[in-house]
């Protein structure tokens, strides 16, 4: 059972994840999480799309390369006919390509909401990850707790964040 009971803002964050998890779920339970999930939304991003980074690299024809750099309009000619050819790619264009292959899983992609909660002396700011399951909806998984909705947003932004 959770150590925490109407606690400070200090004895929150000193206290162990198990017992700032266990307040949490008391604070917010789920079907204020599942009701409020769509007001609370900061952005979300998409992870998993670096790790094809590679295969792009070197299998550049399997996975159309030029044609998805050429269709994004932001690649003149002569470094697609370059790519083509076999020029490396670069760090805006694996952009582009990683931003394509996002887009187009939808599933993929990790929203990231903020609650605020009253604790003794003041509020904490609290980030829940949600992810899509499918057909079964989405789930939602505690994450931080910070003492200013400032310092939730300079986290967030440490993600490859898209709204």
């Amino acid at each position: 059972m959770s150590m925490l009971n109407n606690p400070s803002i200090a004895d929150f964050l000193a206290a162990s994840e198990t017992d700032q998890s266990a307040f949490i779920d008391r604070a917010l339970p789920a079907e204020k999480l599942y009701a409020e999930a769509g007001f609370t939304i900061l952005g979300m991003y998409y992870e998993g799309a670096r790790d094809r980074d590679s295969e792009w690299i070197e299998h550049p024809e399997y996975y159309d390369v030029v044609g998805i750099l050429k269709n994004s309009g932001q690649i003149v000619s002569d470094r697609l006919s370059a790519i083509e050819n076999g020029s490396p790619l670069t760090e805006p264009e694996l952009q582009i390509l990683r931003r394509d292959y996002a887009e187009n899983d939808p599933e993929g992609w990790t929203a990231l909401h903020l609650w605020e909660v009253a604790l003794r002396d003041g509020n904490l700011f609290v980030v829940f990850h949600g992810q899509n399951q499918g057909q079964a909806g989405f789930a939602l998984e505690y994450g931080r707790s910070f003492e200013t909705k400032d310092e939730a947003v300079a986290w967030l932004e440490s993600f490859d964040l898209h709204s």
